[in-house]
């Protein structure tokens, strides 16, 4: 959990001051983030090669369709 985050973090300074990248806006939570394998996944018939949905929110999202096919309620 600590080394992930510390991972992300580093990317992100990398990105940042050393290397110029590439950043893309989440269509879901509206998070500008680094368009890099850790934050997007990868979608080869889009224009930029990412998803539009950052791997947060599509985890959260498939997350709650599990739950509701068990018909737990949150």
């Amino acid at each position: 959990m600590i080394a992930e985050r510390a991972q992300k973090e580093w990317l992100i300074w990398h990105y940042t001051n050393e290397e110029r990248g590439q950043w893309k806006k989440c269509n879901r939570c509206g998070e500008i983030k680094l368009a890099h394998n850790m934050f997007f996944s990868k979608n080869n018939t889009s224009k930029d090669g990412w998803y539009s949905i950052c791997k947060d929110c599509r985890n959260k999202k498939t997350k709650e369709k599990k739950m509701l096919a068990k018909g737990e309620v949150k």
